[in-house]
């Protein structure tokens, strides 16, 4: 065909190869800045951020280019919308110099539902992060171009609409969605070929699933807060082993501690109220009664007694557990929501961490103390005597 077209009126002289190359780009441009429009913007900023921090990971390189230009969304969102219209509005012009004027419209309109909405959106969805950075840089020149329109129409966006804020959970939600997703990535590790929105976008290094356990441990520190030290609390003060500060240490008293698996004791002062507990001591410490003579007599005033915190059995355990993580033996008293002076139990760090964790750690307890401290002692004062016999002969 011969050249020389006229576009509204101006002559162009180029040939007809020339014009189907130049709408072909146009479909693609358009195609290029609808997919980035959807793509981009389905992009949280936070999740950005979080990958961001990670640069040596892809998906960290990935968020940084991205980043550069979602620093002014309002100006993105203006510049990909100004390109996209004018490479849509150019289409039925330039068709309309090699068909008719309906034939026109009919295949711009078929070229830029397909090739310009329906396949760029489907493939920008799914791979939004991948694509978003390969052509961050495009976009960064198309908004120095555009700059003259696109720039003040995203300053009057900024001061009409404000900033772009990022998704927030609230904690019951935050709960559903580690939730959802545990069952997701479960179900997807069952479906080799499965593969989860976005998933393809993040570091393949890392492992896909998450584990049963760690699922119900984010659970379980996210509702920390919505339980209180009673809800945590096992025995009654009644029922927990307690000694008088002026009792004195016997082998029957340690059988006794070991026998009820303690690892810390409460000690009272008040002969008429064992309740009253003020003090605490570890049950580690009587094995200094190794190194006294048999008839020697210790009381449990002459050990290392430290003062017994006191909390309210209504404190959240969020609080509990981090005032109990400060405290030296990590063992508080809880006292009744009535009375501040009336101890209604012990708890101690492990029995917060056990609401967590949904695992009692008494079964240890017993695999670690299968000896008892009476013969730790014994042992002690053979040692002893061991010792002293062999430097007394080297003498």
């Amino acid at each position: 065909m011969a050249n020389g077209y006229s576009v509204l009126g101006v002559p162009v002289d180029v040939s007809m190869w020339t014009l189907m190359g130049i709408i072909a780009v146009l479909v693609v441009l358009a195609g290029l800045m609808a997919g980035l429009i959807i793509g981009i913007f389905s992009l949280d900023p936070a999740r950005l951020r979080v990958l961001a921090r990670r640069p040596e990971t892809l998906d960290g390189q990935r968020a940084r280019r991205l980043l550069l230009i979602l620093h002014n969304p309002h100006w993105v969102l203006v510049t990909l919308v100004v390109v996209d219209s004018a490479a849509t509005e150019m289409l039925p012009l330039l068709f309309n110099v090699l068909v008719s004027p309906a034939t026109a419209i009919v295949l711009s309109v078929i070229l830029l539902v397909i090739f310009g909405e329906i396949i760029p959106e489907a493939v920008f969805t799914h791979h939004a992060l991948a694509l978003g950075s390969a052509l961050a840089y495009v976009v960064l020149v198309l908004m120095v171009v555009t700059a003259p329109l696109s720039w003040p129409v995203g300053k009057v966006l900024d001061w009409c609409v404000g900033n772009r804020s990022s998704v927030a959970f609230k904690r019951g939600q935050l709960r559903e969605v580690i939730r959802y997703r545990a069952a997701q990535l479960e179900a997807a590790s069952d479906d080799d070929g499965a593969v989860l929105p976005l998933e393809s976008d993040l570091d393949t290094r890392e492992p896909r699933s998450i584990h049963q356990l760690e699922t119900q441990i984010m659970l379980g520190v996210l509702s920390l807060s919505e339980h209180v030290g009673a809800s945590v609390l096992k025995k009654s003060i009644q029922s927990t082993f307690t000694v008088h500060r002026d009792a004195v240490v016997s082998k029957r008293m340690i059988q006794s501690m070991a026998m009820h698996k303690l690892t810390h004791v409460p000690v009272y002062g008040d002969l008429n109220n064992p309740s009253d507990v003020t003090e605490v001591f570890e049950l580690r410490l009587l094995l200094f009664f190794a190194y006294c003579e048999e008839g020697a007599t210790i009381r449990i005033r002459d050990l290392p007694l430290l003062p017994l915190p006191r909390f309210s059995a209504n404190t959240p355990c969020n609080v509990l557990l981090d005032h109990l993580r400060a405290s030296p033996l990590q063992v508080a008293a809880l006292t009744s929501p009535e009375s501040a002076v009336k101890v209604v139990g012990i708890v101690s760090a492990s029995d917060v961490v056990e609401l967590v964790h949904q695992t009692s750690f008494d079964a240890a307890y017993v695999e670690s103390h299968q000896l008892q401290p009476s013969s730790v002692v014994q042992s002690f004062r053979a040692n002893n005597a061991a010792v002293s016999e062999g430097a007394s002969q080297t003498v």
